[in-house]
């Protein structure tokens, strides 16, 4: 009676481990597009690379 009972845990847990993981991975997706999109706005005022890496630091911080 109780293997079902272990196994459905089981399946809450890795459940649970997936949805953790596809999360974190969202999040840094739309970060990582962030910083993208902000870095590509600031070279095309012309200011220079190192200035604009420096921005995206700041920026995450």
């Amino acid at each position: 009676m109780s293997e079902p009972l272990h196994r459905h845990a089981w399946a809450h847990t890795v459940d649970r481990f997936v949805v953790l993981v596809s999360s974190v991975a969202g999040i840094a997706t739309a970060l990582s597009g962030l910083v993208f999109a902000l870095r590509r706005a600031w070279f095309a005022h012309g200011l220079p690379e190192a200035v604009g890496y420096g921005g995206s630091a700041l920026l995450l911080l």
